[in-house]
């Protein structure tokens, strides 16, 4: 109440100390901080209390009439790409329609679906188990970490290790740490870049993470050739945001979470699925420790929207294609064969 009642800081005088003084210029800017996010329109706001002190924050409920003033509206050509940016419709086809109405592309705008550079289909294979408890499950978290460390024994490390949550990767810690014989990185044991520089080189290194690494990690070759996820990254469902959003999406007789939240984590599992192959040579598994991308409807709908590997649910038959692939694809390249190399700035754009 003090907080939000001007009048306490404005009766707060200098002549009351030095601590009297800071509560004061602290409670006459979060009183101007809230007057001004209360005319905000279009936004949602809250008071963040996960930290050691309150914050006020808003956040507008679409970035889409920002672009389309101050991007689309100015500029005669803008190009947007990326590897994740299309879903699928309900005929299973791609489809641009949820990363056109949060960008607020012009509905006139051109669009087009290059097919991958990579060889998915033989070079890669989905992991789905069957066997595993529901992600909703207590016991969940300790069975997903014990599969993670199957998968990380079967590849012989080369492992990127991706949770959903910290609860996730505090489990997958305690069984890496007791029973896993290689290198292991821990997110927090170091900065993203430097877990990073040295899981590379390691070769045969574990590296555990969460949603921070799903996204801009760039490991080529044969230093990753696992890439574990431990659920379907679907937002917090009392993240303030998500809930606006979804209040309004109610409001107008739809669907928040096949409207909102499928399409989202049908980009993320895409981004955080392309962390296994970043170049021609590259092979390996992709697991999603989460049964329900095939044992639901919205499930199903986000795996058609995935690269086109192999499916597999039974860990046995994982491991034998996994020695299959490995005879398969894993030999040595013949550098005689090789083409010419591209200069360095196309080399390091591709």
């Amino acid at each position: 109440l003090a907080v939000r009642d001007a009048s306490l800081a404005l009766a707060l005088t200098p002549a009351e100390g030095d601590e009297a003084q800071l509560f004061r210029r602290k409670a006459s800017d979060l009183a101007h901080d809230l007057e001004n996010v209360g005319q905000a329109k279009g936004q949602v706001r809250w008071i963040d209390r996960s930290g050691p002190h309150p914050i006020v924050r808003a956040s507008p409920l679409t970035v889409a009439p920002i672009l389309e003033e101050h991007l689309f509206g100015r500029i005669p050509t803008v190009v947007l790409a990326s590897a994740t940016l299309a879903g699928v419709d309900s005929a299973g086809a791609p489809s641009m329609t949820f990363i056109r109405e949060q960008l607020g592309v012009p509905k006139d705008a051109l669009e087009t679906h290059l097919p991958s550079p990579f060889d998915v289909e033989r070079r890669s294979i989905l992991y789905v188990p069957d066997d595993l408890p529901e992600p909703s499950s207590p016991s969940f978290d300790e069975a997903s970490a014990q599969r993670s460390l199957d998968l990380a024994e079967l590849s012989r490390g080369g492992a990127l290790i991706l949770t959903t949550s910290f609860r996730g990767l505090n489990a997958a810690t305690r069984v890496f740490r007791a029973k896993w014989r290689g290198e292991l990185f821990i997110q927090g044991e170091g900065s993203k870049s430097r877990l990073l520089a040295a899981f590379r080189k390691s070769k045969n290194g574990v590296l555990l993470a969460t949603l921070g690494f799903w996204e801009g990690v760039d490991v080529p070759g044969h230093a990753l050739r696992l890439v574990v996820m431990d659920k379907m990254p679907f937002a917090v469902p009392t993240d303030p945001v998500l809930r606006a959003r979804s209040r309004e999406i109610e409001a107008r007789g739809e669907n928040p979470f096949m409207k909102l939240s499928v399409p989202a984590a049908t980009i993320l599992l895409k981004q955080g699925f392309g962390r296994l192959l970043r170049g021609k040579d590259d092979f390996g598994v992709v697991a999603l420790l989460d049964r329900r991308l095939v044992d639901k409807p919205y499930g199903r709908k986000i795996r058609a929207a995935l690269p086109k590997a192999p499916l597999v649910r039974d860990f046995q038959d994982l491991s034998r294609r996994w020695e299959a692939l490995l005879v398969e694809v894993a030999s040595p390249p013949r550098f005689e064969e090789a083409e010419a190399p591209l200069p360095s700035d196309f080399a390091a754009f591709e």
